[in-house]
């Protein structure tokens, strides 16, 4: 049988428990100095950090106040040229109005010559009809008689003057014509 223990046996002798005591002592120390050294380091990288977004704060300030006045020039530049392109715009249909009257006022014109041209073409009708009847009897006449007329050849002569006049009147119709028609198709554009 064994015999009960003694109250020192589980126990650690007072020189363990003071080394034990020290170790911890110092582990807690070295632990204390880590964490001291962690947070000041923390610190500074924390004062690093808000210099630098003071930095960023202040450039992204600047940034700003020159984007805002870029956007002001742009807007001033923009309002000037489109006044300038308001004004090019206006004198342009200015100058269209001016044109366009000058364009009827030529049609007009123009539409009063052909009048004219067709009366004048008109009135060149009753001439070369007589023209040619009278030819037409001089020339039975002289058919019959046998003879050289000299009024005859005036005549004919009258006559070709008379229709080379008609077809000049007739050519410049067209003319007229084509000229009205490309005034109306200026218009028109």
């Amino acid at each position: 049988e064994r015999s009960p223990p003694t109250p020192s046996a589980g126990r650690l002798p007072t020189g363990v428990k003071q080394v034990r005591h020290q170790v911890a002592l110092h582990e807690s120390s070295k632990n204390e100095l880590l964490r001291q050294q962690e947070a000041a380091r923390m610190d500074r990288s924390a004062a690093s950090r808000e210099e630098a977004a003071k930095a960023l704060r202040e450039e992204s300030g600047k940034l700003t106040v020159r984007c805002e006045k870029a956007a002001e020039d742009a807007a001033a530049k923009s309002e000037h040229k489109m006044q300038e392109r308001v004004h090019s715009v206006q004198a342009m249909r200015k100058r269209l109005d001016a044109e366009m009257k000058e364009v009827v006022a030529r049609m007009e014109h123009t539409k009063s010559t052909i009048s004219e041209t067709r009366y004048q073409i008109k009135s060149l009708q009753e001439p070369m009809d007589l023209t040619a009847t009278c030819a037409s009897w001089r020339k039975q006449r002289a058919i019959r008689e046998h003879i050289t007329d000299p009024v005859s050849t005036k005549l004919q002569e009258h006559r070709m003057t008379v229709l080379q006049a008609h077809q000049d009147l007739v050519g410049h119709h067209q003319l007229e014509k084509t000229n009205l028609k490309d005034l109306q198709e200026r218009r028109e554009r």
